[in-house]
């Protein structure tokens, strides 16, 4: 049997998330930003980007959004990164759920779709949630 890197290589984890939970169209410009960091344990440096995707009630709109493709060295923290997505009126008192992944690899690249590992453990940051819509 033959062990690759992977195998022997620690998943990163949620170190932090957070989102506006009762998110106004006034008061944040339209703009929902999402807030997270992670962290790798491993003893190896690893490439990792955080995908969100949301979908609301109805299943009508949703979004996803991607990182850039992070390079973590061994216990390398990563904090207080952005991503946002832009919200209008015709989405009013939609209720969007959302999950957060970690898309992770041992080997260089720019695309986080070629990340071939996902990881959602958490240090006790959450890795899901949902908002509602307001004027």
């Amino acid at each position: 049997m033959t062990v690759t890197q992977a195998t022997a290589v620690q998943a990163p984890f949620f170190t932090q998330l957070t989102w506006n939970h009762r998110f106004s169209l006034s008061k944040y410009n339209g703009v929902q930003t999402f807030k997270y960091g992670f962290k790798s344990n491993s003893t190896t440096t690893i490439y990792a980007a955080v995908v969100i995707t949301g979908v609301d009630g109805v299943g009508v709109n949703g979004f996803t959004l991607t990182s850039q493709v992070f390079t973590l060295q061994p216990n390398k923290n990563i904090s207080n990164q952005n991503l946002s997505q832009i919200f209008d009126s015709s989405q009013l008192g939609d209720t969007f759920q959302f999950t957060v992944v970690i898309h992770w690899g041992t080997t260089a690249t720019n695309d986080p779709s070629q990340l071939p590992f996902t990881s959602t453990l958490t240090n006790g940051a959450p890795t899901s949630g949902s908002f509602t819509v307001l004027s």
